[in-house]
């Protein structure tokens, strides 16, 4: 809707159309879902809301740590946006689009594995299953890692071609793809850590953990706002300082987290789990090895169509190159995945 309305209506309300787009596809999400409510749950039932019960008391007590948490949150871009406002021109604009990516490229990847793995550890934490749940998170932890270790390589290394295919046209300058991909580069280093920050929120939700949710939530945003002051102050490190603020930030918030036993995370963490993550670090180093090789050899795109196959080559060679790894060292057997191809219900 809003590719739609800014191609329809952009001569005629410029850059409104896009909050036009927002709005469109908001409503339009909004009555798809409130058609798929009314078929599977006919007129003939009436809302009721009765607040008492531990049910009720828990759900409160979730829906008012998400709520702090993102007023903190809120709180944390607004001091971003007031420090980037003294540095040079664009560097607001690159610093917003570069943690857009880096996020969205998060929840693509690790948040859809999390809204699917809730039910299941809710329940198996509801049980008292303790090996169940324990299981649950360590294959939660290994998927989410053998899906960003692959990206964040390809963001570190092709940082200039990715933003070159998204952003380099009309008026933005090879200068500002330059700024684009420095911010990029910085911000793409959180990638793990931030996936991993969004996998324990699942698993704090699925505890009923609302109470340590905010409580690291304001550690980790206290600590960013923290970073980035010292890191564009003192140090004068200028617009990279703030995505090296939240590296630096969840790190500290991370490390904290562990050593406090947060989600009971030492239990989970264990010898086969860092094994498969060394494998993985493996498959990572021969991507990043097959990417390097491959920008080396191939010649350097000078046109748009140019960098997009260039991007898919190597991309595609160093995702093929990462997968046989894993195969390689047994971190995802053969068998196992010629099992889910053939009977993925089952599997």
């Amino acid at each position: 809707m809003v590719i739609g309305c800014i191609l329809l209506l952009f001569p005629r309300y410029a850059e409104y159309s896009i909050v036009l787009g927002y709005l469109v596809g908001f409503l339009f999400q909004f009555a798809v879902l409130d058609g798929q409510v009314a078929l599977s749950f006919p007129a003939r039932y009436s809302l009721t809301l009765a607040g008492s019960g531990e049910a009720f008391r828990k759900l409160r007590g979730a829906g008012t740590a998400q709520v702090g948490g993102a007023v903190a949150w809120q709180g944390v871009v607004l001091v971003e946006r007031i420090i980037a406002s003294f540095l040079p021109p664009g560097t607001l604009t690159a610093l917003n689009w570069g943690f857009k990516i880096m996020s969205t490229l998060a929840e693509l990847l690790v948040g859809s594995v999390g809204t699917v793995v809730l039910p299941a550890l809710s329940k198996a934490f509801a049980r008292q299953a303790h090996e169940e749940e324990r299981k649950t998170v360590r294959d939660t932890l290994e998927i989410s890692l053998a899906l960003v270790s692959p990206f964040m390589v390809f963001c570190l290394m092709l940082d200039r071609n990715i933003m070159r295919l998204f952003f380099e046209r009309g008026n933005f300058t090879p200068e500002a793809t330059h700024l684009m991909a420095m911010i990029f580069f910085y911000y793409a280093l959180s990638l793990l850590l931030f996936s991993f920050v969004r996998v324990l929120t699942f698993y704090l939700f699925a505890r009923n953990e609302g109470g340590v949710f905010f409580r690291f939530t304001l550690l980790l945003y206290g600590l960013n706002v923290a970073f980035d002051l010292f890191f564009v102050g003192p140090l004068r490190l200028g617009a990279k300082g703030i995505p090296l603020g939240l590296l630096a930030s969840l790190i500290v918030a991370c490390g904290a987290g562990f050593s406090r036993n947060v989600a009971n995370l030492r239990n989970i963490v264990d010898r086969p789990l860092e094994i498969f993550a060394v494998k993985n670090l493996l498959g990572a180093l021969l991507a990043a090895l097959t990417v390097w090789g491959l920008s080396s050899w191939l010649k350097p795109p000078t046109t748009g169509m140019g960098n997009f196959l260039f991007l898919c080559i190597v991309c595609g060679v160093g995702s093929v190159a990462y997968c046989a790894m894993l195969a390689i060292t047994r971190a995802v057997p053969i068998s196992q995945i010629l099992a889910v191809l053939e009977s993925p219900e089952e599997s």
